[in-house]
C-alpha cells in the first residue's frame, strides 16, 4: 500500500473519513472486501457477460482518476498516471510494476500480488480473468493519455503465469500491435465504444446520474 500516499492525502484533508462516508473531494467511497469483486467475476464469467463487467469497471476508474485529478489539481500526464497508479495501490488493487509508460500511447504493468485472484476457482478460467482491473485501468488510463483507451491483460496468474501482465493503451497502438481483435474478441468493445467516447468528452458529476442511466441500459441489453 502507499503509506505516503494515504497521510498525505488525509493530513491535507482530501480524503476524509467522517458521518459515516469515506470521501476523497466530491468522490464518495466504500471498503469492500476483495471477494466481492472475485463473485461479481464469477458470476457474469458464467453468464459469458464479462464484456458487462469491463464496462462497469471503465466507468469507475474512469470516474475516479477524474475526481482524484480535480481534487489534487494535478495538470501533466505524468502526475495523473503516478497519482492513478498510486491511488490504486491504495485501494487494495494489488502492487503495481509499471514496465513501459508512453503518455498519449500506452502503459505495460504487472501486479506482483493480486489480490482478486485468492477467492477466484481458478481451475474455471481458460484465459486471463482479471477484467475488473482491465476496465478500471482503461478507464482510468483514458485520462492518463488523453484519449479513450482499452486495456487487455496478456499474462494471468490464474492460467499459470507467474505475474498479472497488462496494456492499457489507444486503439491505435492496440491495433499495432495486434491486440485490438483480442480486445473486441474479449470484451466487445464496439457495443460501447461511442458510450465512453461521449463519456470522456462530457462527463460531469452534474450529468453523471444520465450516464449512470446510459450504462444500466447497456448492461441490461441481451445480445
Amino acid at each position: 500500500m502507499k503509506k505516503t500516499f494515504l497521510f498525505k492525502l488525509l493530513a491535507t484533508k482530501k480524503l476524509v473519513f467522517e458521518d459515516g462516508k469515506i470521501s476523497l473531494g466530491v468522490t464518495d467511497y466504500n471498503l469492500l472486501p476483495t471477494i466481492f469483486i472475485s463473485s461479481l467475476t464469477e458470476y457474469f464469467h458464467s453468464r459469458d457477460e464479462l464484456d458487462k463487467l469491463y464496462l462497469i469497471s471503465w466507468f469507475w476508474g474512469f470516474d475516479c482518476v477524474k475526481y482524484a485529478n480535480q481534487t489534487l489539481g494535478l495538470e501533466s500526464t505524468e502526475e495523473v498516471y503516478k497519482v492513478g497508479m498510486d491511488l490504486a495501490a491504495s485501494m487494495g488493487m494489488g502492487v503495481y510494476d509499471t514496465n513501459n509508460y508512453y503518455p498519449g500511447r500506452y502503459t505495460k504493468f504487472k501486479i506482483k500480488e493480486n489480490p482478486y485472484l485468492r477467492h477466484l476457482k481458478v481451475e474455471k478460467f481458460d484465459k486471463p480473468v482479471d477484467v475488473f482491473t482491465s476496465g478500471a485501468m482503461a478507464g482510468g488510463g483514458s485520462l492518463v493519455h488523453d484519449k479513450v483507451c482499452q486495456n487487455i491483460e496478456t499474462k494471468c496468474k490464474a492460467t499459470g503465469s507467474s505475474d498479472c501482465e497488462f496494456i492499457t493503451a489507444t486503439r491505435e497502438e492496440l491495433e499495432e500491435r495486434e491486440l485490438w481483435e483480442k480486445v473486441e474478441e474479449r470484451y466487445s468493445v464496439s457495443d460501447f465504444v461511442e458510450f465512453q467516447e461521449d463519456m470522456f468528452e462530457n462527463y460531469t458529476k452534474q450529468n453523471s446520474e444520465k450516464f449512470v442511466e446510459r450504462l444500466i441500459e447497456l448492461i441490461n441489453y441481451e445480445k
